[in-house]
């Protein structure tokens, strides 16, 4: 109906502007280097196989540390996501998460603990000489994150964390910081598509002993929509501190309980010195091209990724398992219930769901 229309178009609007007023003034200064890089890698496996597309593909609790709003995303009532990543330098990155998908105003509450560690470096002493001591380094981020659903095309996040980074025994402050996430979700030529945002790690400054550095805030505004059995998404992120724009492309194949993934992430050649030297193959290969596996047994997931991101420095693969059990979610069974934002809120219940094909396409 044109009321309805104009209503979906008002709400839109407003949220867009909402989102766009929490964007940090640095967006426009100039060019610098943040700190605590280990916050700027998405958790979820499946985004990164998809071109580390990461503001519509995380749904359920791997969406803290991607995109809050899309917590309340799941099958059933708890869900468990664990992901593992073997880095460069030998450095391991480990996340675990989990959610509760309460049948209310709030649909998603989450929590999650995040560890990337590296050891082995070789001691020195203040003349630079090699020493027989070694030592580690490691960052550790908790966050708490909780979605609500207000209107049956909307939903909004929010995720709050603190990080704190040792080296050689030292430790940096607890740094608080911030998600604040987007989706909404409507119909294109009768075709069903979302929209969503994210501006993630906005917070103070990580201190360790005489130095401060700004966390690596970025910005993420992303498209997607089903054609058939694909899963077709388009991302554009901003990494606010340095100053650069990466474009994620990714497209998925579900074939039964298997899904096929492949991903592209164009970004700017000053981020990845080992490419350089390249062919222009090796560098198109090189600088982003993932590609991945996912295997829904319905309450057990295994999801795998892999991508060449540094031709110098050998491939990236990550793996991921997820768990679920309880009753039904309220997007199961992709339910509708016609009730108003005011009774929904009253009486505990959801809203009819224009973004659960995001599941169930």
């Amino acid at each position: 109906m044109p009321g309805a229309r104009r209503a979906n178009k008002a709400t839109l609007i407003s949220s867009v502007a909402m989102f766009l007023s929490l964007i940090p003034s640095e967006v426009f200064s100039a060019q610098s280097t943040s700190g605590a890089a280990f916050l700027g890698i998405t958790p979820s496996v499946r985004s990164f196989a998809l071109g580390q597309a990461n503001a519509l593909t995380a749904l359920g609790a791997e969406a803290v540390g991607a995109n809050p709003a899309n917590l309340g995303l799941m099958s059933q009532e708890m869900e468990v996501y664990t992901s593992y990543s073997t880095l460069m330098d030998g450095s391991q990155f480990e996340h675990i998460s989990m959610a509760y998908a309460p049948h209310g105003f709030f649909d998603g509450l989450g929590v999650s603990m995040t560890r990337l560690y590296t050891g082995g470096f070789v001691g020195a002493d203040t003349s630079g000489n090699f020493t027989n001591s070694s030592f580690s380094a490691g960052d550790t981020a908790i966050a708490l994150s909780a979605s609500a659903h207000p209107t049956q095309n909307l939903r909004l996040g929010v995720t709050g964390k603190v990080a704190q980074s040792a080296i050689a025994g030292y430790n940096s402050n607890w740094a608080p910081a911030a998600d604040f996430g987007m989706t909404y979700s409507a119909r294109l030529f009768q075709r069903p598509f979302s929209i969503g945002a994210s501006l993630l790690n906005y917070g103070q400054a990580m201190k360790f002993i005489d130095q401060a550095d700004q966390l690596p805030e970025m910005a993420n505004f992303g498209a997607a929509i089903p054609l058939g059995n694909f899963f077709v998404v388009a991302e554009f992120n901003r990494l606010i501190i340095e100053q650069l724009t990466q474009v994620s492309l990714g497209a998925e194949y579900r074939l039964g309980p298997v899904s096929f993934r492949l991903g592209y992430l164009e970004e700017s050649q000053a981020s990845n010195l080992a490419l350089q030297d390249q062919s222009a193959v090796g560098q198109i290969v090189g600088s982003g091209l993932s590609e991945g596996l996912g295997v829904d047994l319905g309450d057990f997931r295994v999801d795998w990724a892999m991508s060449n991101q540094a031709v110098d420095f050998g491939t990236t693969q990550r793996l991921a398992l997820s768990l679920r059990w309880g009753n039904p979610s309220s997007h199961s069974h992709n339910k509708k219930r016609k009730q108003s934002w005011f009774k929904g809120l009253l009486k505990g219940s959801s809203h009819p769901d224009q973004s659960d094909w995001l599941m169930f396409y």
